[in-house]
């Protein structure tokens, strides 16, 4: 039997007469997640959520313990002596975690609506829902993700062609096909990386570095 403590009094509520998910057949479709800084009064609302669920023949995990999160504060206690002297305030978040499976849409906004009618004050309460798609669902997704790509593709081409010629794009694909720019023997990372290694000594003074990587010491006049 649990023991729920709030202001008005100490209730005992019975464990609900809940039969286990089969592990097999199970589907889970949302998380409701209850936050407060009393831990009795999460635990009662998290109570009343799972037997609401349970009433809408929603299979209901038990209630999940979800880690505290504590945030503290380190105050001055006072000016002249008192000021080498810090006061520690924390405060705690006590967070619970109900999971519902195989359950559709409607019912779970039914469910979050009833819950959230009757939240108590002090009570946080957040919900995500899962809904499964279907292969049919996902072949169209992607037949969709390949029309956008195309599409985009096909716009870039032309702005290629509008900008270098009507035959730029022929001959970016057919110099990345071959892997040389010109005929040279040069590969198309190999050339930029030249040319901008070329622009990089033009632009210190055409200098070469030495072995090691330092300038080499020029000759002064005696």
């Amino acid at each position: 039997m649990d023991t729920f403590a709030i202001p008005n009094g100490t209730f005992n509520l019975k464990p609900l007469p809940i039969p286990p998910i089969p592990s097999n057949q199970a589907t889970l479709s949302a998380n409701m997640e209850l936050s407060s800084f009393m831990p009795d009064h999460a635990d009662f609302v998290a109570y009343y959520a799972r037997h609401a669920a349970h009433k809408r023949n929603m299979p209901a995990q038990q209630v999940i313990h979800l880690s505290t999160k504590t945030k503290k504060w380190h105050v001055t206690r006072g000016p002249f002596i008192h000021d080498k002297v810090k006061e520690t305030f924390e405060q705690k978040t006590f967070r619970r975690l109900i999971q519902v499976f195989n359950s559709d849409q409607e019912t779970i906004k039914d469910w979050y609506e009833h819950v959230n009618k009757n939240l108590p004050p002090g009570i946080n309460m957040k919900i995500e829902t899962f809904t499964p798609l279907d292969l049919s669902t996902l072949e169209q997704q992607i037949e969709s993700l390949e029309k956008q790509v195309q599409e985009e593709a096909k716009e870039i081409r032309t702005r290629l062609e509008n900008t270098l010629g009507p035959d730029a794009t022929e001959k970016i694909e057919a110099a990345l096909k071959s892997g040389s720019t010109g005929g040279s023997g040069v590969s198309y990372e190999q050339d930029v990386r030249a040319r901008a290694d070329a622009f990089i000594k033009k632009a210190m003074g055409g200098g070469e570095p030495a072995a090691g990587g330092k300038p080499k010491a020029g000759k002064g006049k005696k």
